[in-house]
């Protein structure tokens, strides 16, 4: 049997994406499964710089396994879909050959009416299939889907509710084609992907059959949401690794609180874990997170690593940055407990943070700098430079002002430079508690309301 973990590198990898990688784990562990880490990188203008990088290195943080991939390929690569052009080339020829998928030139504001006029009178949300029968040349290619009939699956739908998935636009795959082709290719056995995909599974199961391709075996796992029953935010639940360690959840924690979701017990390890799993058993329900029990497995995982506190620093912020930091720390100190007061950006506490203003004038230039920080491709100190002294002038704040502010995201004016923690301590992080900070100061606010 063969399972794959198929990110794509348009943001971090957050606690949804590694509930379902361990999901997978878990199910390869068990039935000695090969499990493949395929990158669906096509998406071009959403992908981020080196978040292939951070995919590997977040997966390696929370021991996660590969048996396939691009850095440790099989038979089946390559493992990027933006390397595999070719492959989907051949396959959407010879799907068009067949019948299976027919060219569509109606714009995408049409279809978007469409389905809302469809929505508002309680009709399925499909492509009225006007190009069906126009034998056009060129423009996106739609999914062929029958009129009549039903998808007999592990989601059983009318044919006619279905919508006629656009395959192909620009030059590229879409989602839906790449990754039945990939999975097929890759000789995928069995998928196990998040809930949210069950209603795209008709459009896949179509894909299958009309190529000739065994059809594998889908399983829909639970989604974690928040207490609202929606997707993760983006602001606070959408956390990846980074964000919880700033936090002071180590990596041990991660995985052994993902595998408690799964197997619905605590236990330390895959290995034991895999004995509790059984597919079938998985929640019907969504997951939500408990903090209480996030804490009291970290309390349990902190007193089987706190002896080797530099092993703690340095999963904190990085292994390379380890020697740098305490050069820092140590050019600045006259006293050891000075080290200790310089490292407080490492364990960083929001509960404990203060705001200095709590101002209007405050919240506002924490907003502005989160979105700009989010906007930034390459996070350097002139870069962020430009951000702040551009934001200075707009809100007419003094360098004094706009330095007290900043303070509560590096942890204390003792710290060492902020620039140097912006540097250490990364992006992800620091977009992270701004985030923090600014719910922080939401709720303060509307408290005095």
């Amino acid at each position: 049997m063969r399972l794959r973990i198929a990110p794509s590198p348009t943001g971090i990898l957050h606690l949804g994406n590694l509930y379902s990688a361990i999901t997978n784990v878990l199910f390869s562990y068990k039935y000695d499964s090969k499990l493949i880490l395929r990158i669906e990188d096509t998406d071009t203008q959403r992908n981020k710089t080196n978040a292939i990088e951070d995919i590997y290195r977040d997966l390696d943080k929370i021991k996660i396994n590969i048996d396939e991939s691009s850095k440790n390929p099989g038979l089946y690569g390559p493992y990027k879909q933006s390397e595999r052009i070719h492959v989907y080339k051949f396959y959407i020829k010879k799907l068009l050959k067949m019948g299976g998928c027919f060219f569509c030139k109606c714009s995408f504001k049409r279809v978007n009416i469409l389905k809302k006029i469809n929505l508002l009178l309680g009709d399925p949300p499909t492509y009225d299939g006007k190009c069906l029968n126009r034998n056009y040349l060129t423009g996106k290619i739609r999914l062929k889907v029958p009129r009549a009939g039903i998808c007999v699956g592990d989601y059983k739908i009318n044919w006619s509710n279905v919508d006629m998935q656009v395959l192909w636009i620009n030059s590229k795959p879409t989602y839906h084609f790449a990754n039945v082709i990939d999975d097929q290719l890759m000789k995928i056995s069995h998928v196990l992907r998040g809930r949210d995909w069950l209603t795209s599974n008709p459009k896949h199961i179509l894909i299958n059959l009309f190529l000739g391709f065994n059809v594998p075996k889908y399983y829909h796992i639970p989604l974690i949401c928040n207490k609202t029953e929606s997707k993760l935010s983006k602001r606070l639940d959408n956390m990846g690794i980074d964000s919880f360690l700033s936090l002071g959840i180590i990596s041990e924690t991660i995985l052994r609180y993902l595998i408690s979701l799964v197997v619905g017990v605590d236990t330390p390890n895959i290995s034991e874990a895999s004995s509790n799993f059984n597919i079938k058993n998985l929640k019907q329900q969504n997951i939500h997170i408990n903090g209480k029990k996030l804490l009291l497995i970290n309390k349990i995982c902190l007193y089987e690593v706190v002896q080797d506190v530099n092993n703690i620093i340095k999963n904190l912020i990085g292994k390379g940055c380890f020697d740098d930091v305490m050069a820092l720390c140590v050019k600045k100190s006259l006293i050891l407990h000075d080290i200790y007061k310089l490292l407080c950006f490492v364990f960083w506490d929001y509960k404990s943070i203060k705001m200095v203003f709590m101002s209007n004038i405050e919240y506002l230039l924490l907003d502005l700098l989160l979105i700009e920080y989010k906007k930034l491709i390459i996070w350097s100190k002139l870069n962020l430079q430009n951000i702040h002294k551009k934001l200075t002038n707009y809100l007419g704040l003094n360098l004094r002002t706009f330095c007290t502010i900043l303070t509560p995201i590096i942890g204390s004016r003792h710290s060492i430079s902020l620039y140097d923690v912006y540097l250490i301590i990364g992006q992800k992080v620091i977009i992270t508690r701004v985030s923090l900070i600014l719910e922080k100061l939401y709720h303060k606010t509307n408290q005095n309301i």
